[in-house]
């Protein structure tokens, strides 16, 4: 695909995304639900601010994979949160990636279709860079395997219902 189409079909799938959102805020609006037009608004703002943050982690590969992930209708959507202010993270992106796809492709073909899920992808730096993969869902087998695989230190937590992985990342 040539760079002038890839262009056009990300703006297409974020004209998309918007629409579906101004299209809810017009519904609740002409249903007088004013909670439910707040929270939709709360959500485009925090997204928003949440993909600004990613961006400035200067780590390309990692945002244009979470950007664009949910418009191909995973069974397991990611949500991303950044709890990272100022930190350049390019160091560490190809060990993030590597954990972030192994994940991903183990969730999608292990979890439950159909039951809601959820994976929470959070990029955290406090003392250290930390990269928190928080799964809530339904799996149909436990991921063992699947930590066992996982490179380097991590701590993990792992049940039929969740999966929680935490990797710090510059240690």
């Amino acid at each position: 695909m040539q760079e002038a189409d890839k262009v056009v079909e990300i703006l297409r799938h974020y004209r998309h995304d918007y629409l579906n959102d101004i299209q809810l805020i017009k519904s609740y609006t002409a249903l007088g639900s004013h909670n439910k037009v707040e929270a939709v608004i709360e959500n485009i703002i925090y997204k928003a601010e949440q993909e600004s943050r990613l961006s400035a982690l200067n780590v390309p590969e990692i945002a244009a994979m979470l950007l664009t992930y949910n418009w191909n209708s995973p069974i397991v959507p990611v949500v991303i949160e950044v709890q990272s202010e100022s930190g350049d993270w390019s160091a560490e992106q190809q060990k993030a990636m590597t954990f972030i796809r192994l994940v991903t492709a183990w969730l999608e073909d292990h979890a439950l279709p159909g039951a809601s899920q959820s994976l929470q992808i959070i990029f955290r730096e406090l003392d250290s860079k930390e990269l928190i993969l928080d799964f809530e869902g339904e799996l149909t087998m436990l991921p063992s395997q699947l930590i066992e695989e996982l490179p380097g230190k991590k701590e993990a937590e792992a049940g039929m219902a969740f999966l929680y992985i935490s990797v710090k990342l510059n240690v």
